[in-house]
């Protein structure tokens, strides 16, 4: 059985705490997280989730609700994105210095990212040119990632040949992943979902289509025309964190 790290748990939680238009919500902040959508995500035990839930909240890094939620406390939230950006520092280091292929950057980053301290992953980042976003389209920033949720969908939610830009591809979707770079559809196109009959199909900028199962369509994260790009800001996380630990010394 695979054993998952503390850093691996804290970017199942993050990301399942943060959904697409999660601040349009009626409910602000972050999402409580089911101890079974945790497992499900990183393919483990609920028992498994249950021992490292604990060890999280004695560690200060997550409370529990009263049905055993998961939430990250504001220190859990520092580190969770520490870990989130560390994660895809990696990914871009494996695709755009390793040469590896963008489906598979996932798994060999988390492999990689663990070795790394904070100097070495500062000084990869700025090696690879400070990039904006990792292969799959999500912000390197969490920041901005949590500035531009809201200005996303599912392609899933998409009306029938709505003109769209795929921005983003789920990191575990290794298959589709791999049907889109076939089709030569990649992150930033201008894109459509159409449905014929049962199937639905994405189409790219020169007409080139790919069959998609409903599944698939969760995976894509599209912004829909008019929809104006939510910039990357020059500070990033880190420098947000640093400068409010300075004025609360101060």
């Amino acid at each position: 059985m695979v054993r998952h790290t503390q850093d691996e748990y804290l970017r199942a939680i993050w990301k399942l705490s943060f959904p697409l238009g999660e601040f349009m919500a009626a409910r602000p902040g972050p999402k409580p997280t089911a101890p079974a959508r945790i497992a499900e995500l990183l393919d483990v035990s609920r028992a498994s989730v249950g021992e490292m839930l604990g060890r999280l909240e004695q560690a200060g890094l997550v409370s529990r609700g009263e049905r055993k939620e998961a939430l990250l406390t504001p220190a859990g939230r520092i580190q969770a994105m520490s870990a989130v950006r560390r994660h895809r520092i990696a990914e871009s280091f494996v695709v755009d210095m390793l040469g590896y292929d963008a489906a598979y950057a996932h798994d060999r980053a988390s492999r990689m990212a663990e070795a790394l301290d904070d100097d070495a992953i500062e000084r990869l980042f700025q090696r690879l040119g400070a990039p904006e976003r990792c292969p799959h389209g999500f912000p390197t920033d969490p920041d901005h990632e949590l500035r531009e949720n809201p200005t996303l969908v599912p392609a899933a939610d998409a009306a029938e040949d709505e003109a769209l830009v795929l921005v983003r591809v789920d990191a575990r979707a290794c298959e589709l992943r791999e049907r889109l770079e076939r089709a030569s559809i990649t992150l930033q196109d201008p894109v459509r979902v159409t449905c014929e009959g049962d199937v639905h199909q994405l189409s790219g900028p020169s007409g080139q289509r790919i069959d998609l199962a409903p599944a698939d369509l969760e995976q894509l994260a599209v912004r829909r025309e008019g929809v104006p790009a939510v910039p990357a800001e020059a500070a990033c996380w880190a420098s947000t964190v640093a400068a409010g630990e300075a004025r609360d010394d101060a």
